[in-house]
């Protein structure tokens, strides 16, 4: 992309001295000044967004488990490092643990959190307790949340604190993830359809520089202003509850492979 819009700001820097020797009418310093900017812009709210980016791949990173409790030839679990688990080795796996290796489900089942090998989340059971009977399930649950007013180790298990003793947040919290669901799917259909437009106009030549630019940004600018309509998003009645997540699943156990 680089190689592309330099050789047409030199083009249009060159082709505007030449016509300013010679006293013409037509130059485009201010297109691409324009240009600049608005690349500019560009390129710092990706490097911008790119940051967030790996430091969210740092967190799922992260979520690798460097230890497992493996069987022994007595059943009786003993914690070693990873990397010592080798072929044919039963590992115990917990509720609310990671699991460590690869392997086959001997015995037990339960639920897994993949965003680690998918590199994305899925609409997942949610989990809300402040006492200390509800540390192990909001540990086990893939979303969890207790207020401020929880025990300390309930607080420390769980994924987000919100103020207050009551569950008003939580149905904030449902309502702007709904709401910023919405708007997502509304922005890609509002860039297809802008962009679809601009580049059809701009291959046809009826578009010029200075209006190429402001197009440029055109597309980001109204996807961003339909963005911020989340902020809106106001806590509505729940249709549906999410099952339940048991703090006394079975425990699976896992064979490595």
């Amino acid at each position: 992309m680089d190689v592309p819009i330099t050789i047409g700001i030199l083009l249009a820097l060159i082709m505007s001295v030449v016509e300013t020797i010679n006293h013409a009418e037509p130059t485009y310093f201010d297109s691409v000044v324009m240009l600049l900017f608005f690349l500019l812009c560009g390129r710092y709210l990706d490097q911008a967004m790119r940051r967030r980016t790996r430091a969210v791949a740092g967190n799922l990173a992260a979520l690798k488990a460097e230890v497992a409790h493996r069987l022994d030839e007595k059943d009786e679990a003993v914690l070693v490092p990873t990397a010592a688990l080798k072929p044919d080795d039963r590992v115990l796996v917990r509720p609310g643990e990671r699991i460590a290796i690869d392997g086959i489900v001997l015995s037990g089942n339960s639920e897994l959190d993949e965003s680690l090998v998918t590199g994305e989340t899925v609409r997942r059971p949610a989990m809300t307790g402040d006492g200390l009977n509800d540390a192990p399930a909001l540990a086990a649950a893939d979303a969890s949340i207790s207020p401020i007013t929880a025990a300390g180790i309930t607080q420390a298990q769980a994924d987000a604190v919100f103020l207050g003793g009551r569950l008003s947040p939580v149905l904030d919290a449902i309502a702007v993830a709904r709401r910023a669901h919405a708007l997502m799917r509304q922005n890609l259909a509002i860039a297809l359809v802008y962009n679809l437009i601009a580049v059809t106009l701009a291959f046809l030549g009826y578009v010029t520089p200075l209006v190429a630019a402001l197009a440029m940004s055109g597309s980001s600018t109204i996807v961003t202003l339909n963005a911020l309509r989340a902020r809106s998003a106001k806590a509505t009645p729940l249709t549906s509850a999410p099952p339940p997540i048991k703090a006394n699943a079975a425990v699976p156990a896992l064979q490595g492979t």
